[in-house]
């Protein structure tokens, strides 16, 4: 059955052994008028079951056997009484009764699932559940029904929590707390990684499961979760003994679920990545056949939607080292990236949300082939154009439109437990991303699903404030001008010879350099034009910088920096193109307030040809500017290569 009930059998069993656990148990049918503290619910959720208009289902926790009741009313009628063990609003309470298990899980205790069915659409309810007979309740939530029309709405995207100790969930309390204080999703979207130690291939950490789930109810109880599992959530039994999703009937639930829904013209498909054995063999598969039907036929039914939005721990196209397996721990990623790939540009994919790498990441938009064994069986879309567009109070956000391709976004942790770097060399994906940033802090999004457009707002969370990160867009016109990687020229070369230029800032007054010196190439890195690296210490600390030229046209600036007394390296990231014109390398990239910059660079560096001096003010915390200055002496040979294509 594809829910178990525990029936009278277990249960006179269970008298014998699993009521021993706690001397003031309270057995079935012999339940007095106060709860036990072992009735209370603990490890609650509240989850989306399919038709969001209609239904919500909840999952719950008891270490002794109860009842699973779940009582709700709506809004005006709670609001009206002193509750409800006010006698005066029974008759408009809707009353549900659900399933109790035995936890697969030693030392779990009774699992509680129940869907909340025949609602109101876009109605707002207040609700509880538990036990009624012996008045063990949760603290009172709310909820709200989607409505019938494609009404706009937001949701909020946070991954990767991965406490391993109080602390760790103290951090996550205090990211949901002032996010709920400051906005009001309707949902959170949340890709994985929920604990530490509840592993793939692992066992279970039921503590840290408590702290991630109990702890945290005084947000969760009023936010509905979609969530998908995580490698560190993979332990057998672990993430499907915590949530009450509609996982698909006869499907292998042991790693996490995969299941999907609506929610006001918008579809979310939402995977298991644990679903592919041994991620470390190098000829391991992918998704499991059974999985990836289904996906493709959820897909296939949704194309025409308003938007198609999938969920996923393991990113498909991501600038840290899980993505392009660095560390050779994530070979499954490439077979999920030949499976999947293909299937979202053939469905029309808006967005991937991802997860796994720690790191804030926004990909360009990827068009993929049906992979038949070809290197280079995705690109990016040649065709999307990119505008600056005014989104309410969100102005001057850079758009992207007249898309074909797929975005891959990561939102980063939101505990700060650890912080991965982007993969800046050897990184066969690297070409792929657009935003490599990484500020090292605790993030989340809001996703804002507008008439015509995704927004996507990226939040850093401190001790003491929220500040506003990123602004990006995703447009379903086409409007804008061409993309940046259009120059015009060719730039499927290798530029050879020894380079450098000096990379000049300015911070609190203190000036440094950074000597820019050419890398030579390594013959694997077959995306690269050229690439510059430099170190550099200051009165006010250190730091490197890479810049690097890609055969596509593209450049990509990097530069981090340790600030003396601060724990967190101040970082600057910025795009452009480049092309060579004769011996003269041109350089366009973006500067802080995202308006193109010009610079030039001569092979033999004179000031009569003009050297060039390019201003970049870097945005820093607590205020602090960097402005760069670039001058370069470039001694150039072009070696030509044959014309290849992504």
């Amino acid at each position: 059955m594809r829910k178990q009930v525990v029936s009278l059998l277990s249960l006179t069993f269970l008298l014998g052994c699993a009521f021993s656990v706690s001397k003031n148990s309270i057995q079935p049918g012999f339940a007095g008028e106060i709860a036990d503290v072992g009735d209370v619910p603990r490890m609650q959720t509240m989850n989306f079951y399919g038709d969001t208009k209609t239904k919500m289902s909840f999952c719950w926790t008891t270490s002794n056997y109860t009842r699973t009741d779940v009582w709700v009313t709506d809004e005006t009628t709670y609001k009206n009484s002193t509750g409800f063990d006010d006698d005066s609003i029974q008759m408009n309470v809707k009353k549900f009764h659900g399933t109790v298990e035995i936890s697969p899980i030693t030392g779990d205790g009774f699992i509680h699932r129940v869907v909340a069915e025949n609602l109101t659409p876009d109605t707002k309810y207040y609700y509880r559940f538990g036990d009624q007979k012996i008045g063990a309740w949760c603290d009172v939530g709310t909820f709200k029904t989607s409505a019938d029309s494609n009404r706009n709405f937001t949701f909020m995207h946070i991954s990767d929590p991965q406490g391993d100790n109080e602390l760790h969930y103290e951090s996550y309390h205090q990211l949901l707390t002032d996010m709920s204080k400051q906005f009001n999703p309707e949902f959170c979207a949340l890709t994985g990684d929920i604990t530490d130690d509840s592993h793939f291939g692992g066992s279970i950490d039921l503590h840290e499961w408590e702290l991630a789930l109990t702890e945290q109810w005084s947000v969760y109880k009023d936010l509905p979760v979609a969530a998908v599992s995580g490698n560190h959530d993979g332990a057998i039994n672990a993430f499907h003994s915590r949530y009450n999703f509609n996982y698909v009937d006869g499907s292998d639930t042991s790693t996490g679920d995969y299941y999907s829904f609506d929610y006001q013209g918008v579809h979310f498909t939402c995977l298991n990545s644990n679903d592919t054995p041994n991620p470390k063999d190098p000829s391991t598969r992918g998704l499991s056949d059974a999985q990836l039907t289904w996906c493709e036929n959820d897909l296939k039914a949704h194309q025409n939607d308003k938007f198609l939005i999938v969920m996923m721990h393991k990113g498909l196209f991501d600038a840290g080292g899980h993505s392009c397996n660095a560390d050779h721990s994530d070979y499954d990623i490439e077979q999920m990236r030949r499976q999947l790939a293909p299937m979202f540009t053939k469905y029309g994919v808006d967005i991937v949300l991802e997860g796994h790498d720690h790191l804030f990441n926004l990909s360009y938009p990827v068009v993929a082939d049906e992979y038949l064994g070809q290197k280079e069986y995705y690109h990016i879309d040649d065709k999307y154009k990119v505008s600056r567009r005014d989104f309410g109070e969100y102005k001057n956000v850079y758009t992207f439109s007249n898309l074909e391709g797929t975005f891959y976004y990561n939102t980063g942790t939101s505990t700060g437990q650890k912080y991965y770097s982007p993969v800046l060399d050897k990184n066969p994906i690297l070409d792929y991303i657009y935003d490599t940033s990484n500020p090292n802090q605790k993030m989340f999004t809001m996703v804002d699903v507008l008439d015509n457009s995704i927004l996507l707002r990226t939040y850093l969370c401190t001790s003491n404030e929220i500040s506003l990160y990123k602004t990006y867009a995703i447009a379903h016109d086409s409007e804008g001008e061409s993309s940046e990687e259009e120059t015009g020229h060719d730039t499927d070369f290798v530029v050879e010879g020894n380079y450098n230029f000096t990379y000049k800032f300015e911070r609190h007054g203190y000036q440094a350099s950074i000597k820019m010196k050419s890398v030579k190439l390594d013959a694997l890195d077959t995306t690269l034009s050229a690439k510059f690296t430099g170190t550099f210490t200051t009165q006010d600390g250190s730091g490197s910088s890479t810049c690097t030229l890609y055969r596509t046209g593209r450049v990509k600036l990097n530069t981090t920096m340790n600030v003396t007394g601060k724990s967190d390296p101040v970082e600057f990231f910025t795009t452009g193109t480049w092309y060579m014109n004769g011996d003269v390398l041109n350089i366009t990239v973006l500067n802080e307030k995202d308006v193109k910059v010009h610079y030039h660079a001569y092979k033999d560096g004179s000031d009569e040809k003009g050297n060039l001096t390019l201003i970049l003010a870097i945005s820093i915390p607590a205020g602090v500017a960097l402005i760069g200055g670039v001058t370069a002496l470039i001694i150039v040979l072009v070696k030509k290569k044959k014309k290849r294509s992504i």
